[in-house]
């Protein structure tokens, strides 16, 4: 027997305007609050699809995907200060970003997603210090030297051309930068194992990074790069 898990039209991002064969007006939060609530959590299933989210795509993941432990966690595994620069990539609904802001100088989301850098923007309008841009890993959007923390959770494995980011990241990070790479330990495709943390951490030094680490806090594999001074 099949596992019940979000439908095809769903995970298409199909016009919640037509759900039930007739197009009405409806509340975004509550129809995916109601879809949550009948259909079982499959994030291989859902986060499939490389393409850039639809609206009612990233409505859903931002209510019960979230990875809040993990964001919640990033300040400390950034060792962040007040006169930072910092950048999210693959920020989805900005919840990192929100978490890092009361403590540095500016936190800038990144998604390639335009629906979800929206619902990022409305559910961040109290910070001045926070700004999200549309774009992707491969072609960031902003001068050299420009952070002095990057990060990515939960996201590095959807990367279209990993090589690419991992120089653009170096690029944008200032002398004695940081970029974290966050991901589950996992034997799937969604995240990182050991072995395969071990081996990002050689890419990293190789195309730059003076110093680049393995550690593995609060059930979290975080690869860690370190920019020249």
């Amino acid at each position: 027997m099949r596992s019940k898990a979000f439908p095809d039209p769903v995970r298409r991002g199909f016009d919640a305007g037509r759900i039930g064969g007739r197009r009405r007006h409806c509340d975004w939060t509550v129809t995916c609050g109601h879809l949550a609530k009948h259909f079982r959590w499959d994030e291989n299933l859902f986060m499939a699809d490389a393409a850039p989210w639809s609206r009612l795509r990233s409505e859903i993941y931002s209510l019960i995907g979230r990875n809040p432990k993990s964001n919640r966690l990033v300040p400390a595994f950034a060792e962040l200060d007040s006169p930072h620069h910092v950048l999210d990539i693959g920020c989805g609904p900005g919840a990192a970003v929100r978490a890092a802001a009361p403590l540095v100088a500016a936190a800038v989301g990144l998604d390639r997603s335009e629906a979800m850098v929206e619902i990022a923007r409305r559910r961040s309008h109290e910070f001045a210090n926070v700004e999200f841009v549309v774009g992707g890993a491969e072609q960031l959007p902003f001068p050299d030297a420009s952070f002095d923390r990057v990060w990515t959770i939960h996201a590095f494995h959807h990367w279209e051309d990993q090589a690419a980011g991992i120089a653009e990241t170096l690029r944008v990070l200032r002398p004695n930068g940081r970029f974290l790479v966050i991901e589950s330990e996992t034997r799937g495709s969604h995240g990182l194992n050991r072995a395969s943390a071990v081996r990002l951490a050689e890419r990293l030094r190789a195309v730059g990074f003076v110093e680049a680490s393995v550690t593995k806090p609060h059930r979290q594999l975080v690869v860690t790069g370190v920019a020249a001074e």
